[in-house]
């Protein structure tokens, strides 16, 4: 699963950066072993006005300056390709125990078959979930690459989403209708506002009870995927209002 954000027009440049790089640390205070990488960028004065680093999750690497400076009187900053490149195949073995990735972006160089698309795949070849900033430019771009496992989520919903892949899914395989349904209800019930909860049902008729639930109660069915072994797991976010309980 590739949960996915884009920028507003009015976002403050770097925005992006700074959402992962405070849910890297929020995770990691948490005690989540997290893979990826994440961009720092830095305001170094009027020789270098930008200055971007990549770091490492979940390893003890240095970090990669994937800028070059353009010199006085510069107002921008120019990537660096081979120091992006270097930065992504280091990050790679942090794959190997994490709960969950994080990607700077998919963008130019990605689009090209560069950056990060051996992260990204290898998040995909190893089902982690992944979260990652896509610029609005390449979004149509993302989508062709990745497929139905793209699922977009607003900014707020970076942090709800990420704490639901650190948590298993409720199992309500096997059971039939209503129970699949009391038992997200019941969850949803003791989980604060914006937060996600997960479940997996085997039960057909959930894939029109509990989208009828959410709809009724409030909530925002954010993703539904189907799983091997006729297994469908629904992501719901529960709602930022008091909502009524809905009947199953």
């Amino acid at each position: 699963m590739l949960a996915w954000f884009t920028s507003a027009a009015g976002d403050a440049p770097g925005m992006a950066d700074r959402l992962l790089v405070d849910l890297a640390r929020d995770l990691q205070r948490m005690g989540a072993r997290l893979g990826g990488a994440v961009q720092h960028n830095h305001d170094l004065g009027p020789d270098r006005p930008c200055d971007m680093e990549v770091e490492a999750l979940g390893l003890d690497a240095p970090r990669f300056r994937i800028s070059q400076s353009l010199g006085p009187g510069a107002q921008g900053c120019r990537l660096d390709p081979g120091a992006l490149e270097q930065a992504a195949a280091t990050a790679l073995p942090g794959l190997a125990d994490a709960q969950l990735v994080i990607v700077p972006k998919f963008a130019r160089q990605e689009v090209a078959g560069r950056g990060f698309v051996a992260l990204i795949a290898d998040a995909m070849d190893r089902d982690l979930p992944a979260i990652l900033y896509v610029p609005r430019q390449q979004a149509d771009a993302f989508a062709e690459f990745a497929g139905e496992l793209a699922q977009r989520i607003e900014p707020a919903q970076a942090r709800p989403w990420a704490l639901a892949q650190l948590v298993p899914p409720l199992d309500a395989r096997n059971l039939l209708c209503p129970l699949p349904v009391l038992r997200l209800r019941k969850a949803l019930e003791t989980a604060d506002p914006g937060a996600m909860v997960r479940i997996r049902t085997t039960d057909r008729m959930a894939l029109v009870d509990l989208p009828h639930f959410c709809h009724e109660a409030g909530h925002a069915m954010i993703a539904q995927r189907d799983l091997p072994g006729g297994v469908t797991e629904f992501t719901v976010a529960r709602s930022v209002r008091n909502p009524a309980k809905a009947a199953p």
